[in-house]
């Protein structure tokens, strides 16, 4: 028989992971954002209870991103809502196999909208890219050339289509300036 490795026993874990992550949440929207420790105890609660009660799932990895135990680099590219960040939040919610277009669509809008609640409770947090990229993108890349469905800038731009995808989705139709 052969000797296990490190490298193998990873492989292992890893697919174990995933293949448990998409039996636990086959279809499903998520959002994340970063938030400071005096934004939690000031706003959560009633966030938290509506969640509860529209099934959003939430799940919250506690982190120390403002140098308790060594003093944080300076010249990194480290988005700055980490350098104080005291939790990862991250939502969703998710359907059924047999959901409607309907029901996929509104789960889709709900997830969003709890992104706009995250937003609200903390303005000046962000999550890994977007909010803090922005004006580097406005300033490099005015005319929005380089698009990805879910990269810095993609809010300027929608995919106008007739698919009956959700709009979370759907990278099939043509790329237009969003209306102001």
């Amino acid at each position: 028989m052969a000797e296990s490795t490190w490298a193998n026993d990873l492989y292992q874990d890893t697919s174990v992971q995933a293949a448990t992550y998409d039996i636990a949440f086959p279809q499903e929207y998520v959002g994340t954002a970063l938030v400071k420790n005096g934004t939690l105890r000031e706003h959560t609660y009633a966030a938290h209870k509506d969640e509860i009660e529209n099934c959003l799932f939430i799940a919250g990895f506690h982190l120390t991103g403002t140098g308790k135990a060594v003093p944080p680099p300076e010249d990194n590219a480290v988005l700055p809502a980490w350098r104080d960040a005291l939790v990862h939040v991250i939502v969703g919610n998710g359907w059924s196999s047999d959901a409607n277009w309907e029901t996929i669509h509104n789960s889709s809008l709900y997830a969003t909208s709890w992104m706009d609640v995250l937003r609200d409770i903390a303005p000046n947090s962000g999550a890994y890219m977007s909010e803090a990229l922005y004006a580097l993108k406005q300033e490099y890349d005015p005319t929005g050339l380089f698009y990805a469905l879910t990269a810095v800038g993609a809010e300027d731009w929608e995919v106008q289509t007739t698919d009956p995808l959700p709009y979370s989705w759907n990278d099939n139709g043509r790329l237009c300036p969003v209306s102001s």
